[in-house]
């Protein structure tokens, strides 16, 4: 019987597919949460209706779901099957990515679900429970940024030398702008959930929320649309 060559190359793991679940996601809050509600609040203003003590609730469900649910698990199911490529290293973890998109999507549902039915809730156990549900929803959310985060960080530790990675190298200061703006954003939001809770207030601080969702846009999705210029612009203009 012959012995394998102690010297010869260990067989290098492939990359994992593209998981369509995130786009999939993306596309049900979009339909389900985002646009409904925007439609709602759309009605409510134009045709001149009162403006209850629910609509500032709506529309930042409706904030939420667009931006996290929307923008972010796009960004999230694509940056997992480009970057890892980019860099020539597969990811690290694969099973992770099914807690990802579950963890956050979760949170997503407690979110616009709860946040929706504050007002419509008279006082009482019920109330105090979906309000603190609706907080429950930034512990998933996080969640499920933080093991996003880690799975990436931890792919790419093992990239190698950004020299022989062109590719790479032009979109990693981008890279980790996105991944910043990831972290503080879902801790912003948990805090926010938290206080909420604490004063019994149907919306989360509206300041405070506007800063994070602000912060989101520049630190996040902002370099994410800067890191396809990169690429793709020379690929166009070559044309």
């Amino acid at each position: 019987m012959t012995r394998k060559d102690a010297s010869s190359p260990a067989p290098q793991r492939q990359h994992a597919g593209f998981h369509p679940s995130f786009i999939w996601a993306a596309l049900t809050t979009a339909i389900l949460a985002g646009f409904s509600i925007g439609a709602h609040l759309a009605s409510v203003i134009g045709f001149g209706f009162p403006l209850r003590d629910s609509f500032p609730a709506l529309v930042q469900a409706h904030g939420h779901a667009q931006l996290l649910g929307w923008a972010g698990l796009f960004v999230m199911g694509t940056s997992l099957h480009f970057i890892p490529r980019l860099a020539s290293v597969p990811l690290g973890r694969t099973r992770w990515i099914n807690a990802i998109w579950l963890s956050i999507s979760a949170g997503l549902l407690l979110r616009v679900t709860g946040q929706s039915a504050l007002a419509y809730l008279p006082e009482g156990p019920a109330l105090i429970a979906v309000r603190w549900l609706v907080a429950a929803s930034g512990v998933l959310e996080g969640a499920g940024v933080l093991l996003y985060v880690c799975l990436l960080i931890r792919t790419l530790r093992g990239s190698g030398d950004i020299g022989t990675q062109p590719a790479f190298g032009a979109v990693r200061p981008y890279l980790g702008m996105m991944l910043a703006g990831w972290l503080l954003y879902a801790g912003i939001n948990l805090l926010l959930l938290i206080d909420m809770g604490l004063r019994g207030s149907l919306v989360a601080s509206q300041g405070w929320n506007e800063f994070a969702m602000q912060l989101f846009i520049g630190l996040t999705l902002l370099p994410v649309a800067m890191a396809h210029s990169v690429r793709l612009f020379p690929m166009v203009l070559a044309l």
